[in-house]
């Protein structure tokens, strides 16, 4: 999840609403006659079409010693990064870890759980600009290789700026128009403008493969998605008798 500080102005609140994908908002209030304000929250997510699918290459390995697992969950890790550089692939390498974790008995009531094996994980975390080459690519690196798979993806944006500033104009019309409304059932008017606060948050889409055997020469299938980027903004206004 990525946060973002898009600054709202006066004049966004006036603008009308660019809004490029399915928009859902909802609205918070706070009203002080006392003091003669108006707080109000309106929130806003949408949906657009990525950019970037990252796939997440797992492979877990077992054996009796941590040495010996590590081993092999290098081993792997190390045929995948050679491979995405001898073959015809358009993905590139993201990140890479190794690590391993003891696997531990199941044991009777009372007595104390003792480490039966371990397990060596590789995590390689591989990227592109197209669905299609991922599935196609992730095939030709996984060929042959046992223990390993391709887990899940996510969908990303690499400039999510365009995104992040229709979600906050989606969210600014909510809260201006709720402010209006309430100013209006009180008798009063907006005032000058004495505040305004954002938020902007933008979450890949993340979903499962179903994994194809490696003598499929039409790719591991990967599933479309979407990217959700959300806005809250918050104004407070002057209420005018």
């Amino acid at each position: 999840m990525k946060t973002s500080g898009w600054k709202v102005s006066d004049t966004a609140l006036l603008a009308a609403v660019k809004n490029d994908g399915q928009a859902k908002g909802k609205k918070e209030l706070i009203c002080d006659e006392n003091k003669g304000t108006i707080t109000v929250t309106g929130s806003a997510t949408i949906e657009v079409m990525p950019d970037t699918v990252v796939g997440r290459i797992v492979g877990i390995y077992s054996a009796r010693t941590a040495q010996a697992a590590l081993e092999k969950a290098q081993s792997t890790a190390r045929l995948i990064i050679q491979r995405i550089g001898q073959q015809p692939t358009t993905s590139t390498i993201r990140s890479s870890e190794v690590t391993t974790r003891p696997v531990y008995t199941s044991p009777n009531p009372g007595q104390a759980r003792k480490i039966d094996s371990y397990e060596g994980v590789c995590v390689v975390l591989i990227e592109s600009d197209k669905r299609e080459a991922l599935s196609t690519d992730v095939q030709l690196l996984l060929s042959g290789i046992r223990g390993a798979s391709l887990a899940d993806i996510d969908w990303e944006l690499k400039d999510s700026s365009g995104a992040e500033e229709s979600a906050a104009f989606k969210a600014t019309q909510v809260a201006q128009n709720l402010a209006f409304q309430t100013a209006r059932g009180l008798g009063s008017e907006l005032g000058k403008l004495l505040k305004v606060t954002n938020n902007v948050t933008q979450r890949g889409g993340h979903g499962p493969v179903s994994y194809r055997e490696s003598g499929s020469s039409s790719g591991i299938p990967i599933i479309p998605g979407k990217v959700k980027v959300s806005a809250s903004v918050t104004v407070t206004y002057e209420l005018v008798q």
